[in-house]
């Protein structure tokens, strides 16, 4: 249904924090995400009533580039005089571009495309991450909780349909006061401080299709590899792929004579290999890189084994061409413990090179593929800018297609757990309620038994937790764990009853398929079987009529749990919730007025 008159309502709600709102609505209030929002059909006027700076009535065969009458009245104003197009200063596409993807031959646009801006320097970002459109804003909040803030600078999206990929533009600043990712690393900023920030999270790495160097920041100016960045403009996307045709071998040249002009040794070819966004970018920038006679012993196109990575980024006709080195290695500014220690097995290791017999004898011990860690980030001396940019990103997607759980909720409470930072340990007692079919079962389970093992190697005698799974539906768990009691009751009957156990229970979780209202009803009912400094996770869905209820009920839910004497510790979109679904997480301090010890 279109939107009223003078509004920018959304057609569709989408799935945001109450504290992220811009009206009830759900309008999206981030400036910077602006033009990934729905897109709204530009004014009818525009196309069939065009007019001229002044107001005269322009003409449309002029606009269509077509002759008209010697004395035709209308205003026949240059395209540069007109104003700019609707659609394309809203959302950086235009529908008449898409049309002459698919059809060259189609009427370009009548109106300009002006490019956009070159930003200011403390707005200059250093890396475009490639997502889907409908994730595009949890990455936005996952890279500001992780860098800052001002983080995100910019965005854009490849086309005007609503499952397309679009790119988030990130930042890192200045790191040396600050903690980036959990753990200061003594860097001065740039690419290898956004990239290895953005690393250190899994469930972000597995969302991202790929991210691209947009600037060669942080890259050490001495580095023999050589590294570049230049940006070009055009006033249509045939014009602007010309000058990127153009700009890929002057920018080669210009990194292969800094090189040389450093001094030391031969001059070495650089081996360059090109990603492209969008792909229609691609055969200009394959031809650039195509080397003339001159050129050949400068540089040369690879697929493999590449010295060199050019990535091209085309966003608002404007066209960012970033050479940089693959091998280059962070320019420390202090040297840390994990630099210190490490040694060449553990390079080897960190690099993500697979130890098929360590993951096979991990597997055999605890049961479960489901245990195998992801890939950590090499230290700073170790990991290379092709590392983290491309591989970390590729190797955690592996790790996680290796892990096979029962279903994608097992994710969920991962996601949940690591955001968290929940303090999980070999005796704790667990209750998952509604837990069929299985999947955060599974996940507790698991750990628990990770847990046990690491305990038993300082203590043989350390007690084991275990899982209370209560649903009265079948669990889809195969084989079924040792530490799982199906408890196949309602919860507010197996607490009444002792199924479960009582003022003991470390974590209580739930993925229930019901409001949050009635979600919140059934774990009240469950709190007496909580001791206090016990954590809660809970999904909240919109099993309610409509957005704006679903929205009023989780608010009411979250001030629910508080009277109830839980202490809020997260609430977010995690990136593997539905579109219309929150995570909470809180930590149980006792009812009001209980002054029971921990």
């Amino acid at each position: 249904r279109p939107s009223s008159p003078g509004t920018d309502a959304m057609t569709k709600a989408r799935a945001r924090a109450a504290d992220d709102e811009g009206d009830e609505h759900s309008s999206p209030s981030d400036p910077v995400l602006a033009c990934l929002g729905p897109v709204r059909p530009a004014p009818r006027e525009l196309h069939c009533s065009p007019t001229a700076a002044d107001g005269t009535p322009a003409c449309k065969l002029f606009m269509r580039g077509k002759a008209c009458r010697s004395d035709c009245a209308y205003a026949h104003d240059p395209p540069s005089l007109r104003q700019p197009c609707w659609t394309y200063a809203r959302y950086g596409v235009c529908p008449r571009d898409v049309a002459r993807e698919k059809n060259p031959e189609a009427t370009p646009c009548w109106f300009p495309h002006n490019p956009a801006s070159a930003a200011s320097p403390e707005k200059r970002p250093h890396l475009a991450l490639q997502c889907e459109l409908g994730v595009a804003d949890r990455v936005a909040r996952r890279c500001r909780d992780l860098l800052g803030e001002d983080a995100v600078v910019d965005a854009a999206r490849l086309n005007l349909a609503r499952a397309a990929d679009c790119l988030i533009f990130v930042r890192s600043g200045a790191m040396d006061d600050r903690t980036i990712g959990g753990t200061n690393d003594g860097s001065d900023g740039g690419v290898f401080s956004a990239a290895r920030a953005l690393a250190r999270d899994p469930h972000l790495m597995a969302t991202l299709k790929r991210a691209y160097c947009v600037s060669v920041d942080g890259v050490d100016p001495a580095d023999a590899h050589g590294a570049g960045s230049i940006s070009v403009t055009g006033d249509s996307r045939e014009s602007l792929l010309r000058a990127v045709s153009a700009a890929v071998p002057e920018l080669l040249r210009g990194v292969a004579a800094r090189t040389r002009g450093g001094g030391g040794g031969a001059q070495k070819k650089m081996l360059v290999k090109a990603r492209c966004f969008p792909r229609w970018a691609a055969p200009a920038t394959y031809a650039g890189i195509e080397p003339s006679t001159d050129d050949a012993r400068l540089f040369e196109p690879t697929a493999k084994h590449a010295t060199h990575v050019l990535d091209v980024v085309c966003a608002r006709n404007r066209a960012t061409l970033t050479l940089w080195p693959a091998e280059a290695v962070e320019r420390k500014t202090s040297e840390t413990r994990e630099d210190v220690d490490e040694d060449d097995t553990s390079k080897k290791k960190r690099h993500g090179d697979d130890d098929d017999d360590a993951k096979k004898a991990l597997v055999s011990r605890l049961g479960s593929s489901t245990v195998l860690p992801y890939p950590t980030v090499p230290p700073r001396r170790v990991a290379t800018l092709e590392y983290l940019v491309a591989q970390h990103c590729e190797r955690v997607k592996e790790a996680r297609a290796e892990k096979k759980p029962m279903c994608r909720a097992y994710f969920k409470l991962e996601e949940a757990a690591d955001r968290a930072r929940l303090p999980i340990s070999a005796e704790w007692k667990c209750v998952d309620v509604g837990a069929a079919p299985g999947g955060w079962t599974q996940w507790i389970s698991d750990r628990l038994v990770s847990a046990t093992e690491e305990d038993r190697e300082e203590n043989a005698h350390s007690e084991c937790g275990g899982v209370w799974a209560v649903d009265p539906g079948n669990l889809e768990l195969s084989p079924f764990p040792a530490n799982v009691t199906h408890v196949q009751k309602k919860a507010e009957l197996a607490v009444a009853d002792g199924s479960v156990p009582r003022n003991d229970v470390s974590l209580l979780v739930c993925d229930a398929n019901g409001s949050p209202e009635l979600v919140t009803n059934i774990l009240l009912e469950a709190k007496p079987a909580l001791r206090r400094g016990a954590f809660l996770v809970t999904t909240f869905k919109n099993f309610c009529r409509g957005y704006v209820e679903w929205r009023r009920q989780m608010a009411e839910a979250r001030k629910r749990f508080k009277r109830e004497g839980f202490e809020e510790t997260a609430f977010f979109h995690s990136f593997a919730n539905c579109a219309q679904e929150f995570t909470y997480v809180a930590r149980f301090t006792g009812n009001v007025g209980d002054e029971s010890v921990e």
